[in-house]
């Protein structure tokens, strides 16, 4: 077995061991420890993926552009998509009044996922020049 796997296999048993440990724990009441164990495996699973980032191979630039290229398309409708949601649910809310929460709810996500869009498109431009 190459180091991958074996890798692989032991997020697998962690998973499956945290599993066990909130199960138990929030049975008997105590919420403390798997919030706890929450915590640890993150950085345990950090842990595993930077070790995992240091043996990859650099990829080049045309795969960065066409994953970028992707991801701004399924993000851009994604917002787009909430935001002719929410407007949806927004004229249905003469019907009912929760249906005019959601729509608040769903415009909501869209414009803050469209602010974050921007705030972290700043940020990069600068950290790039």
């Amino acid at each position: 077995m190459n180091n991958e796997t074996k890798q692989y296999i032991l997020r697998i048993i962690l998973i499956g061991l945290f599993a066990t440990i909130v199960g138990v724990f929030i049975n008997f009441g105590n919420y403390i420890v798997p919030l706890l164990s929450f915590f640890v495996l993150i950085l345990i699973l950090i842990y595993f993926r930077r070790i995992k980032q240091k043996t990859e191979i650099i990829t080049d630039e045309r795969i960065m552009k066409v994953g970028g290229k992707a991801a701004s398309y399924v993000f851009t409708i994604f917002a787009f998509g909430l935001a002719i949601v929410g407007l949806i649910f927004n004229a249905m809310g003469q019907m009912n009044a929760y249906y005019f929460q959601y729509g608040q709810i769903f415009s909501l996500i869209s414009c803050l996922m469209i602010f974050s869009y921007l705030l972290l498109y700043k940020y990069f431009n600068k950290k790039e020049l």
